[in-house]
């Protein structure tokens, strides 16, 4: 959670779990990690004792169909992701502490095949959570692949990076 620089870690705790479907035209996983103090953490700068105890649990689907006699093929998908940080006042304001927020987005992307050597594409995201505003992230892309180990990409795009607690809170 810090971006206030270097800690030192005594004792902690950091468990993690992972599922995975990986299939044909449909792939969905979900995770979950934990991390927790069991004795202070020191700010190497300040010498301050910090406590955390945060989990972040991510779940995502993602399809894909080909069309068009396998000259175009769709990819769609969604995501959720909860976070649950509390550092006991030690490194957040009290206000700011103990949060659960969470993050939804939906995504697709679509390619058409021009010829064997040339393919468009053409994509978009939409992000929303509950430390920002929902975001809309377009892209399109021309990609030339003059063979099977090579390819160049020309590509126009919005992004948008999501936001963590450090850049909110510290």
């Amino acid at each position: 959670v810090t971006g206030i620089g270097r800690v030192q870690i005594i004792k902690g705790f950091k468990p993690y779990g992972r599922l995975a479907y990986n299939g044909n035209h449909l792939n969905a996983f979900a995770y979950w990690n934990r991390r927790e103090s069991k004795e202070p953490q020191y700010s190497l700068a300040s010498g301050a004792e910090l406590l955390e105890k945060s989990d972040i649990v991510h779940a995502e689907v993602q399809a894909n169909s080909e069309f068009l006699d396998g000259a175009a093929r769709a990819i769609f998908g969604a995501s959720f992701r909860q976070y649950n940080v509390n550092t006991s006042g030690t490194l957040m304001r009290p206000e700011d502490d103990d949060r659960h927020d969470k993050v939804y987005s939906a995504f697709t992307q679509l390619e058409y095949r021009v010829g064997d050597k040339v393919r468009l594409v053409g994509a978009a995201r939409y992000d929303e959570g509950d430390l920002f505003e929902g975001q809309f992230s377009p892209k399109a892309g021309i990609v030339f692949s003059p063979n099977a180990n090579h390819s160049f990409r020309f590509t126009v795009n919005r992004a948008f990076q999501t936001p963590n607690y450090s850049e909110f809170y510290l």
